[in-house]
């Protein structure tokens, strides 16, 4: 995943078994969010 997601707003979601690598998650807002088994790097 080579996405820019800066400056987003995912709150309260719910991820499960996935890898995000790749991902710019810059600023982005995850209040109340809930990650399962997740690679984020």
């Amino acid at each position: 995943m080579k996405v820019d997601l800066r400056e987003q707003s995912f709150e309260n979601i719910r991820i499960r078994n996935t890898s995000l690598v790749g991902g710019n998650f810059v600023r982005c807002i995850i209040n109340g969010s809930k990650f399962y088994n997740v690679d984020i790097s």
